[in-house]
């Protein structure tokens, strides 16, 4: 029906659910398919917007931070979901 790229809220949606359960940022590169501009632009963004934070690992190594979705991010992820599932 759409075209095949992505939008951001496509790209967002992604990034959210990947880190449902917790994600380092290597994780949402690759399983995002994302560049390291893209990755860089929507990380900090969507810590400033209070839908993703930052967990320390479980060896407290700050240098592999743990990217989790908020409960504001489940919130929006629900939402891009059922938008996504009329346009279908």
């Amino acid at each position: 029906m759409l075209n095949s790229k992505r939008s951001e809220i496509d790209i967002i949606g992604q990034i959210l659910d990947i880190a449902k359960e917790g994600a380092q940022k290597v994780d949402i590169y690759y399983d995002a398919n994302l560049s390291y501009k893209q990755l860089s632009y929507y990380i900090p963004g969507l810590i400033e917007k209070d839908l993703l934070e930052i967990k320390p690992n479980s060896h407290g190594n700050n240098s592999n931070k743990i990217y989790n979705t908020t409960k504001k991010g489940n919130e929006l992820l629900k939402n891009i979901n059922k938008v996504s599932s009329f346009l279908k």
